[in-house]
């Protein structure tokens, strides 16, 4: 899977902080795309390559360059979607709760993360080469899988949010449409 038989676990950390140049440069992008079509348009898109990351390690794992390209979009999908929630979470909130619900995605999103931390833990070790007990291919691919089918059912999940910038085309649709009484 890795070369010289090394586990994910060893690949080099500076070869993964790739994830973290390409966040800082994803996150602007959210805000000149969110700016341009809405903020809902950047959180499928970045959940989208995020999915593609994790389906990517399912299927291609055996180069680098494999493993390098879904780092790679992995920043991307993350810096783009953690963006773009912020910002549907303030345009969706009233103004006095933003601290709440802006406080609550963050809970929601640490939870969430340390659900699939472990589910992915539990996948893995449940595929061990026997005898050894060090963890199989398959465990893996496994999990990144799964992770990949999660992260599409979070694609759905965010075709479905309302855009606030529709809402407001609406309701001032109707204000305009609303006869003057006089």
């Amino acid at each position: 899977m890795f070369a010289h038989g090394s586990s994910p676990g060893a690949y080099p950390a500076k070869r993964v902080g790739r994830t973290s140049i390409v966040r800082l440069g994803a996150g602007p992008f959210a805000g000149w795309l969110a700016n341009r079509v809405g903020s809902k348009v950047p959180l499928v898109l970045g959940t989208a390559l995020t999915a593609a990351s994790f389906a990517l390690l399912a299927v291609a794992h055996s180069q680098e360059w494999h493993v390098i390209l879904a780092v790679l979009l992995l920043g991307a999908g993350i810096g783009t979607s953690f963006a773009s929630m912020a910002n549907l979470i303030v345009d969706a909130a009233p103004q006095h709760q933003t601290g709440e619900a802006t406080g609550m995605n963050t809970i929601m999103r640490t939870v969430g993360g340390a659900f699939g931390g472990q589910i992915a833990a539990a996948i893995v070790t449940g595929h061990v080469i026997a005898g050894t007990g060090q963890p199989a291919e398959s465990g893996f691919t496994t999990a990144f899988a799964m992770g990949a089918i999660a992260l599409t059912i979070g694609i759905v999940a965010a075709l479905a949010i309302p855009d606030p910038r529709g809402r407001a085309l609406r309701l001032a649709g109707r204000a305009a449409d609303t006869p003057a009484r006089g």
